[in-house]
């Protein structure tokens, strides 16, 4: 089964994404990684694999493929302009690198991620005034429409990703007693921990089965 049968985005279908005139000034990186101690943490925590889950035919979840990968690049599971959108770029830093938001993935995933949920932007960027489109990439329309309020997700990985990285999280950092992270967030994990075994058991089972 092709995996992009699995992903939807954030508006219902039909709904008109809206067009936004273009930014005047240059637009600061977009890509903002985690640092370098919290990636190898994440790395570590994730099992030295790729935690892209895998569906049968029937799009039901089977866990993961465990082959051990060299490199893994570290995913922000929401999107790190959707924080500077709503705390500013000093506080977005804070915020979204986060233990919950990474989750490991092999190059070719994270790829796949970024490029799925793009895709919904193609059709309106397109329809822009011809002179617009000229002069601006698809990947500058996508940043700021996602910087002016309208991100999409992959919904359907996204609830995999974040259960996962709750899981892993708690588990590794009882595990080892190693937390690269402020401490506010050591209640959050637990919080989070507690939220999912009590809201989505299922899911969490799935996935402790998995592990």
């Amino acid at each position: 089964m092709d995996p992009r049968e699995h992903i939807t985005p954030i508006i219902e279908p039909g709904d008109t994404v809206p067009i936004f005139l273009p930014p005047q000034e240059t637009h600061e990186a977009y890509e903002l990684a985690f640092p370098k101690e919290q990636r190898a943490w994440i790395r570590e925590r994730d099992g030295g694999y790729s935690n892209m889950p895998l569906f049968d035919d029937r799009a039901s979840f089977m866990g993961f493929d465990k082959t051990p990968l060299d490199y893994l690049e570290v995913h922000h599971i929401t999107p790190q302009s959707w924080y500077r959108m709503h705390f500013g770029q000093r506080q977005a830093i804070k915020r979204m690198h986060n233990p919950l938001n990474g989750i490991a993935l092999d190059k070719e995933n994270h790829t796949f991620i970024h490029y799925a949920w793009k895709e919904s932007y193609r059709i309106p960027f397109l329809n822009m005034p011809e002179g617009y489109t000229k002069t601006t990439t698809f990947d500058d329309y996508v940043k700021w429409q996602v910087e002016q309020g309208c991100p999409f997700w992959v919904n359907s990985y996204d609830g995999y990703f974040t259960a996962t990285a709750t899981i892993k999280t708690y588990e590794f950092m009882h595990a080892t007693n190693t937390f690269p992270f402020p401490d506010e967030w050591v209640e959050v994990v637990e919080g989070e921990y507690a939220k999912l075994l009590a809201i989505n058991p299922v899911l969490a089972k799935r996935i402790y089965t998995s592990l």
